[in-house]
């Protein structure tokens, strides 16, 4: 079972499928108003203080199954072992199924270590110094279920959480893990060749840190192609980032010297997640000692991370072991489900807002879901298989893990909203909602119309009162309140319009949006759908979802780009600012041919005018794009020292140079191409079974690299690329190996 996070309307795969298993869950699919999220815990007995659980079909039923690292930590160590519980596929369990460890086991990471496509094992001893390999068992790609005796791998002192990651990209998996015992994190290289793994691992190689270590992750923070970690440092209150060595976006497996970064009193946990929406990577730090979620935005301008982050915004959630991102209440927006470690522990809920943040401000109602003791880890899974999520989660202090089923109800006769998407082809601001009908809209039925609402964001709502007394200004908007129960946070509604009910199956709505897209993120606006019928008292509410509204439209080329050598050899540039409203700069490239790409690397300025001096640059050839509010970027106006004149438009073929790089091993994909002409062209990526996984319009001519999926969007596969112009197509094949 391949394991992800969360980010808003996509999956994003975790490298390495670590121990953290979650599903997006479509808002269409149940309608979660909350506060009850989740049923009552039901427990399942596992083996002594049970601390971390991975999740996975391992017998190829179909059914998720788990697997729980048993510590035995109040025997010393004595019995050590993991635990696996196969699903039954309605949210029970067969009776757990042991499997000897080393002493006290931690973390588990799945993967295919032996390139036999059924699932492994590798597990933490934090009582020596050893990581425990497991390989399933099975026959022609499917597991039984069962695995061989574990083999012990030197991996530091005192291994406490693992990830699993093609590190050196060569194809075959490595693992890399926290050690606490010493202050340092490991790495195993996977032995194998031809990019197959053949289940053994090499010597380990150890990277210092300030502290001792327990949470650990892995991404690639700068975009540069490379996986980089970052782990916890515990007493010292900050996290480590190891940036990847290697070149041209290929990773060597090899690791930087650690930077240290203020993360809160005492991390323990770290999970990555893109909270704002700006294809950078955020991260979300559990501390202990009560020292709550600290929320860490990623640096770095146009979806490309810089590594670095701002400071942290502190969650305030008590003795927190780990937070994760997950849309619970199928509203489109994230929400955080946070462990709290203690006796008795619980499980905690924080609605996620809708603005756009990637700070505390974001989450806003917290629910509480009691279970046993000193809970430090949850998996959010289908249990059962409702298409809902649900939860896994170890208890430490006891024996047991307690399994919380997803309470989400729908009612045939409410509307369910669909989709909220981006309106293609506009300059923003705009998006389409869907819903299908009430049951009760059909011939006699007593649904008349249905009401589109709009969700005000909390920091657009102004008291009325403080408008009245002239202390604040802001328009007053005609609002309900979703959920005004005595003590519950007041949602604000607003009614956008009132269609008659005609007995169609589907119907839309062109929406305004409250904000647009911003190069600090994708503000998301929410909607619901009511059922109205002739009496006030009698409506039928949808689920809530949301979507964010997108500039689709970049700047046109920059016009009479001119240059000047002057006497000292430098180059005065000067261009033409166009017409478009909405253009907030431009970016001047230089290169050494007429072809060159303008990439980042390649960019030498960003001006707000329309002039620049470039000194000792006349043996270069520039380029000249423009770029609008929301960082669209628009094609490129060149200038040669051998052709005096600007070149306004140059002359372009359609053509379909592909991917590049071509296999992508981010899992972006940055396709290059150019067109001669005006109108829109339509760029899209399809994966082999049709599905349409990624999309953008084109307007104008140029040459044109765009980055059609971010780093971490599609799993590996081959993608099918096509670029549609008028009457005209060209295609190609685009290859994502992880």
């Amino acid at each position: 079972m391949q394991t992800y996070y969360i980010t808003r309307g996509r999956l994003i795969p975790i490298l390495g499928a670590g121990i953290l298993s979650c599903v997006l869950y479509t808002a269409a699919s149940a309608m979660c108003p909350g506060p009850n999220f989740f049923a009552a815990a039901t427990s399942y007995p596992t083996g002594a203080n049970p601390t971390y659980v991975a999740t996975g079909d391992f017998n190829g039923d179909g059914k998720a199954d788990l697997v729980v690292a048993d510590s035995y930590v109040s025997s010393g160590g004595a019995g050590s072992a993991i635990a696996v519980l196969l699903g039954h596929g309605n949210g029970s369990f067969d009776a757990p199924v042991l499997y000897p460890c080393v002493s006290r086991p931690r973390s588990i990471a799945t993967g295919d270590f032996n390139g036999d496509a059924i699932t492994d094992l590798a597990v933490t001893n934090q009582g020596a110094p050893y990581v425990s390999v497991f390989l399933g068992l099975g026959s022609g790609g499917v597991g039984n279920g069962t695995f061989a005796s574990a083999v012990a791998y030197a991996a530091g002192a005192g291994p406490f959480h693992i990830r699993a990651a093609d590190l050196n990209q060569d194809g075959i998996t490595d693992l890399v893990v926290s050690n606490n015992s010493v202050a340092a994190v490991t790495v195993l290289v996977g032995q194998g060749k031809g990019g197959v793994g053949d289940g053994t691992f090499a010597a380990p190689v150890s990277y210092p840190l300030n502290n001792l270590s327990t949470g650990l992750a892995v991404a690639d923070f700068d975009s540069d192609g490379i996986l980089d970690l970052v782990a916890t440092e515990n007493y010292s209150g900050t996290i480590a980032l190891l940036r990847g060595h290697g070149s041209g976006g290929v990773g060597d497996g090899t690791f930087a010297h650690a930077v240290h970064i203020a993360a809160g009193p005492e991390p323990f946990d770290i999970t990555v997640h893109d909270f704002d929406g700006d294809g950078i990577a955020d991260v979300a730090v559990a501390n202990t000692s009560s020292g709550g979620i600290a929320i860490m935005r990623g640096n770095g301008t146009g979806g490309h991370g810089d590594g670095t982050f701002l400071a942290p915004s502190v969650l305030s959630s008590g003795n927190s072991a780990q937070a994760v991102p997950a849309d619970v209440d199928q509203d489109g927006i994230t929400d955080l489900i946070v462990t709290v470690a203690a006796a008795p522990g619980s499980i905690v809920v924080y609605r996620g807002q809708g603005t756009g943040l990637a700070n505390a401000a974001e989450f806003a109602q917290p629910t509480t879901y009691p279970v046993g003791g000193d809970p430090i880890q949850t998996a959010l899974v289908d249990l059962n298989g409702d298409t809902k999520p649900d939860l896994a989660v170890p208890n430490y202090f006891d024996d047991f893990i307690s399994v919380l089923l997803a309470a989400c109800v729908q009612d045939p006769r409410a509307p369910v909203l669909t989709a909220v998407r981006d309106v293609p082809h506009d300059q923003g601001g705009k998006v389409f909602v869907t819903w299908t009908r009430s049951s009760l809209d059909v011939q006699g039925g007593p649904v008349l119309n249905y009401r589109v609402w709009r969700r005000i964001p909390p920091g657009m709502i102004v008291d009325a009162a403080l408008v009245r007394a002239g202390r604040a200004s802001a328009p007053l908007r005609i609002a309900r309140a979703v959920d005004g129960s005595l003590g519950a946070a007041i949602e604000y509604w607003e009614a956008l319009a009132t269609l008659p009910a005609q007995r169609l199956p589907g119907y839309g709505y062109t929406a305004a949006t409250t904000q647009d897209s911003i190069a600090e993120g994708n503000p998301y606006t929410a909607f619901f759908i009511t059922a109205l019928t002739n009496n006030i008292d009698v409506f039928y509410s949808s689920n809530v979802d949301s979507g964010y509204s997108v500039d689709n439209i970049p700047p046109q080329c920059p016009g009479n780009l001119l240059g000047q050598v002057m006497a000292d050899g430098s180059v005065a540039l000067r261009w033409a600012g166009g017409t478009d409203p909405d253009v907030a700069g431009y970016r001047v490239y230089r290169g050494t041919s007429p072809d060159f790409l303008p990439l980042p690397e390649n960019r030498i300025a960003t001006p707000s005018d329309t002039g620049l001096v470039v000194p000792n640059g006349s043996a270069f050839v520039y380029k000249v794009t423009a770029v609008d509010t929301h960082e669209n970027e628009g094609p490129s106006a060149t200038w040669i020292l051998a052709t005096p004149v600007g070149i306004d438009r140059p002359t372009l073929a359609f053509a379909l140079q592909g991917a590049a790089p071509n296999p992508s091993r981010d899992g972006s994909l940055v396709i290059r191409f150019s067109l001669p002409g005006g109108g829109a062209a339509r760029l899209t990526a399809t994966d082999v079974a049709g599905r349409e996984v990624a999309a953008r319009w084109i307007t104008g001519a140029g040459l044109y690299t765009v980055e059609l999926a971010p780093a971490g969007r599609l799993p590996a596969g081959i993608y099918l690329v096509r670029l549609a112009w008028g009457d005209r197509t060209l295609r190609t094949k685009a290859v994502v190996v992880k």
